[in-house]
């Protein structure tokens, strides 16, 4: 049958979850990055904010 998992297999909501935990995941590692990379910019004395 189509849509349904095997036996012990997790939820649709439980799956959905845990995609939702780790995109928070990737979000936070991207600011993490921009953080950087502005530190970087600025630190070259260059103004990030100027970069297009």
């Amino acid at each position: 049958m189509v849509g349904r998992g095997a036996p012990g297999d997790r939820s649709i909501a439980q799956r959905l979850d845990t995609m939702e935990q780790e995109l928070g995941g990737v979000r936070q590692d991207l600011g993490d990055v921009k953080r950087l990379l502005t530190a970087v910019a600025r630190a070259q004395g260059i103004d990030p904010d100027t970069i297009s």
